[in-house]
């Protein structure tokens, strides 16, 4: 697991701005930037030694004898180090049979940058057949790793972004077996948030 695939889009830009000013950081920036972003210490360490490595493996990687740099080779390592799973395929969500192709996207995607980006799409999508096919074909119990996850993590932005999504899904079509696993988690989540997680508890379960 990257060290990037923990932080979230906006943590990531703001850490790599940082770092593109000063590749190394002290304790009180490590927990500015911690309190600043929402990520945990540990990660925004992790973020700066990952980075300081990987520039290191680049210029080993791209520098040939002369000292020059294959930038071809250098983007394509980028690229695949940097971006979660390729979504460009699902840029709306109007058929079932690109609830299909999310599901898929889903279940293999790994980072919380390609989390959040799919949770998007949920958001974003109002084809309620589709969103039924989604709650009817195991999104629900999705949502609850990614939920368990995220909040083991303390990816409290992602955790707020997932609460959303499933306040966003016609419940009243749920299959109770997922329902009732998610609720479960999210009732031990009470204490994650000043406000509690209950509110959405009690929408999803009256729906």
């Amino acid at each position: 697991k990257r060290p990037e695939d923990s932080l979230l889009p906006e943590a990531q830009r703001l850490l790599r701005d940082v770092f593109a000013l000063k590749d190394t950081v002290t304790k009180k920036e490590v927990l500015e930037l911690s309190a600043l972003t929402g990520a945990a210490r540990t990660h925004v360490n992790d973020f700066f030694t990952g980075q300081q490595s990987r520039v290191k493996r680049l210029i080993q990687m791209a520098t040939d004898g002369t000292g020059k740099v294959d930038v071809s080779s250098t983007a394509e390592y980028t690229q695949s180090q940097f971006f979660p799973t390729n979504t460009s395929s699902l840029t709306t969500l109007s058929s079932l049979e690109a609830f299909e192709k999310l599901l898929d996207h889903m279940r293999a995607e790994k980072s919380f940058t390609g989390q959040s980006n799919l949770l998007q799409l949920i958001l974003e999508a109002d084809f309620v057949p589709g969103l039924r096919f989604f709650l009817e074909n195991g999104g629900l119990r999705v949502l609850a790793k990614w939920l368990t996850q995220a909040a083991s993590e303390e990816q409290t932005s992602l955790v707020r972004l997932i609460l959303k999504a499933l306040l966003h899904l016609p419940m009243i079509h749920a299959i109770p077996a997922h329902v009732s696993p998610l609720v479960q988690i999210m009732t031990k989540l009470r204490l994650y948030f000043a406000t509690g997680t209950l509110p959405f508890v009690i929408k999803i379960t009256s729906q």
